[in-house]
């Protein structure tokens, strides 16, 4: 669905506290993974440590995705178009790296759409964040998006355009519900960091 179309129907009395709340609610989950990748010593040895664990991540988080991707859609959030994994094995690639893949997610679930819109919130989040990584590791690590930074590029310049709508549909799902749906987006976002955190420490990201 193209995003302009999913724009135009709002409702103009759209409830977006959900995004201040998911904000709020998971900024020191969110600091801990920044902290992590740490890009002020993100050298070429870190970045490639950071895009394993990354990638580990992505591979749990998109399992657990796809048994909500319907419901996700009805709200127009995508998540067949939004796949980062590839990404990611695209950068594997151009790096030379193998992983092993027997990184161990714990009790990792999304058991229902609402904590699938939580790991929504911080994977398409990331995308963000990935525009300052990239203009920080592609003049310092001589990487390109073809070429090692493809995750990072994200969208491009459409990345914003992304977000906003991803934004619209998070809003359009919890204005389905009350506190507890709410609790549940924000238990799946907290989750969700917690397992890129511990995928990114599994390789030796510290």
């Amino acid at each position: 669905m193209p995003i302009a179309k999913v724009v135009a129907r709002e409702p103009i009395e759209l409830d977006r506290r959900i995004l201040k709340r998911l904000k709020d609610e998971t900024a020191a989950a969110h600091r801990r993974v920044d902290t992590l990748i740490d890009l002020p010593r993100l050298g070429s040895d870190r970045y490639r440590r950071v895009i394993g664990g990354m990638c580990e991540a992505h591979r749990v988080v998109e399992r657990e995705l796809a048994p909500h991707g319907d419901t996700l859609a009805r709200v127009g959030y995508d998540a067949r178009a939004r796949l980062q994994l590839t990404w990611l094995e695209t950068d594997l690639a151009a790096l030379g790296i193998r992983i092993s893949h027997d990184f161990e997610p714990g009790a990792y679930r999304l058991g229902d759409a609402a904590a699938a819109f939580g790991a929504v919130y911080v994977t398409e989040g990331a995308t963000l964040g990935g525009q300052i990584i990239a203009r920080h590791v592609m003049p310092r690590l001589s990487l390109s998006a073809s070429n090692g930074c493809r995750y990072f590029t994200g969208y491009g310049t459409t990345t914003g355009e992304h977000w906003r709508a991803t934004g619209l549909a998070l809003a359009r799902y919890a204005s389905m519900g009350g506190d507890d749906l709410s609790h549940r987006i924000i238990a799946g976002a907290l989750d969700t960091f917690g397992l890129f955190e511990s995928a990114l420490r599994a390789h030796d990201v510290t």
